[in-house]
């Protein structure tokens, strides 16, 4: 019995690692994703502010939305950003 103890402790190991592993990568893709969305504002807020709008109404906007009129230049909403 003590050899199938011994390879139960190594399998036992080998998940636990690879499930430390597993959960590193995720974090990693979170940070990865976070700092890609802050990227994504900062560059859309730059061109918000360099665009010579011109808005049209969204069709899709329901009449309560807050976000209805779109720059056909820059695909950004009207006060958006």
């Amino acid at each position: 019995m003590e050899i199938s103890t011994d390879v139960d402790f190594e399998i036992e190991t080998r998940i636990k690692n690879e499930l430390t592993e597993c959960l590193a990568k995720i974090n990693d893709g979170r940070k990865l994703i976070t700092y890609e969305l802050k990227r994504k504002y900062l560059l859309e807020k730059e061109l918000y502010k360099i665009c010579s709008h011109t808005f049209t109404r969204d069709p899709s906007a329901m009449s309560d939305d807050l976000y209805k009129w779109q720059c056909t230049k820059c695909n950004l909403y009207q006060g958006g950003h």
